[in-house]
């Protein structure tokens, strides 16, 4: 019996190059994505950190990957889950499936925006 799958659209430090990438050794890459043009990026630093936007949104450009429950319990405390990230289902260009993500959970008001592709420090 194989244990469930999960979808996770990543945009910051854990697509392929940056540095919490090894947290997804056990993991598949499954593509490229973009999301509907219905969240926002913002610099929160070392990584960035995605809001939801339903009117001035752009789309945002990550990776799938397919990870088990014990990755997605590792992502949780990564991302600070449920403080400083919340994990929702996002809405992928081309996806029919359940595709989770982490939402900034934190105000923005004071960080700079960035492009819909985060091209931060790589490793």
């Amino acid at each position: 019996m194989s244990e469930e799958r999960i979808l996770a659209f990543c945009y910051g430090t854990l697509k392929k190059g940056y540095s919490n990438n090894r947290l997804l050794a056990t993991s598949t890459f499954v593509r490229e994505a973009v999301t509907e043009p219905l969240y926002r990026l913002w610099d929160v630093g070392w990584f960035p950190g995605l809001t939801e936007d339903s009117e001035n949104g752009k789309a945002i450009q990550g990776e799938i990957w397919s990870i088990d429950e014990q990755t997605l319990r590792r992502l949780d405390m990564l991302e600070g889950t449920p403080h400083l990230y919340r994990r929702e289902f996002l809405k992928i260009q081309g996806m029919t499936e359940p595709v989770q993500g982490y939402i900034y959970n934190q105000s923005t008001s004071r960080l700079k925006e960035c492009s819909p592709v985060w091209n931060g420090v790589k490793e």
